[in-house]
Order: structure tokens, then sequence, then C-alpha cells
């Protein structure tokens, strides 16, 4: 009787001691499987960071290709305004001296 207590105390031990080291064995692989996860999770957030920094590279060069169309218009817009400012100026002048040649000849009609 005394060796079958002591064979089952045996067998219990080594029970525990593998239901143990199965433990172990359980909580490495958890760790691990969290840490990739974590791994997993970083590297999609990173992806997507890397998209969305992209994207707004591609709208800021966008928006700067724009931005020089509406500069080189506005020059375009500005340097025909001063043409216009210049030809009516010079109309005006042109008109000025009209106006005085006819009233200098008026004035020639009346004296005679």
């Amino acid at each position: 009787a005394v060796v079958s207590t002591q064979s089952t105390g045996d067998e219990i031990r080594e029970i525990r001691e593998s239901c143990e080291r199965q433990m172990e064995e359980v909580l490495e692989m958890s760790r691990a499987n969290s840490a990739a996860i974590r791994d997993a999770l970083e590297a999609e957030a990173l992806s997507d960071k890397e998209a969305l920094t992209k994207q707004y590279e591609a709208q800021l060069a966008d928006l700067r290709m724009a931005r020089d169309a509406a500069q080189r218009k506005e020059a375009e817009l500005s340097a025909e305004l001063n043409r216009l400012k210049n030809l009516m100026s010079s109309s005006e002048s042109s008109l000025a001296d009209a106006e005085k040649e006819r009233s200098d000849l008026l004035n020639n009609l009346k004296e005679k």
C-alpha cells in the first residue's frame, strides 16, 4: 500500500510539473502572439501615416501648381492692364492734340 501511495504521489508531481511546463509554454506563446499583434498594429499605423503623408504631399503639390498658375495669370492680367492704361493715355493725348488742332483751325477760320 505504501508503494502505491508513493507512485501516486510521484505521478501527481509529474502531472503537476508537466502542467506547469505546458502553462509556461502557453504563456510564452501568448506573449509572442501579443508582441506580433502589437508589431502588426504599429506597422499598420505607420503604413497609414505614410499613406496620409503621401496624400497630403500630393495635395500640396496640386495647390502649389494652382497657386503658380494663378500668379502667372495675375501677371498676364497686370501686363494687359498696363498696356490698356498706356493705350488709353496715348488716346487721350491724341484726342487732346486733335481737339487743340480743331480749335486752332476754327480760330484761324474766324480770323479770316
